[in-house]
């Protein structure tokens, strides 16, 4: 994006992320030299490299939470695409049965995390492509 001449940080100054004053609900501005692009691939990044289940299953349920092709056992993947579609459909017993596949709560929490991240950075993409188009047709 543009120029706009924003340094990271608070207009008041205060402290960056961790600080008290994020835990208030202030925003952290980002530099304006960070694109939305490179965020995005950060943190699709940060979801495949960290964590502590199958890497695999993390790829899988972003890909599924972002409406994509993705390897998970079915009851994984219905689980992962209906977080993308509609979470608040999502029951206590579909996570349940993943917490009990996988055997472990963080894992089932990596798998919503996960899907839950597919989902923001396909709207995400989306929405910078329309911003794309709308700056190119306006050149």
């Amino acid at each position: 994006m543009g120029g706009s001449g924003v340094e990271a940080g608070f207009a008041d100054g205060a402290e960056g992320p961790g600080s008290a004053a994020v835990d208030a609900g202030r925003v952290w501005c980002m530099s304006a030299g960070e694109s939305h692009c490179a965020l995005a691939d950060r943190l699709r990044e940060s979801v495949l490299g960290s964590g502590t289940g199958p890497q695999r299953m993390r790829e899988g349920a972003l890909a599924a939470g972002a409406g994509e092709a993705c390897d998970l056992p079915p009851e994984e993947e219905a689980l992962a695409r209906l977080v993308g579609e509609a979470s608040y459909r999502v029951t206590d017993e579909q996570v349940a049965a993943v917490r009990a596949s996988r055997g472990s709560e963080v894992a089932a929490f990596e798998l919503i995390m996960s899907a839950s991240i597919g989902a923001g950075l396909r709207r995400w993409d989306a929405a910078a492509r329309v911003i794309e188009e709308a700056l190119d047709a306006s050149s």
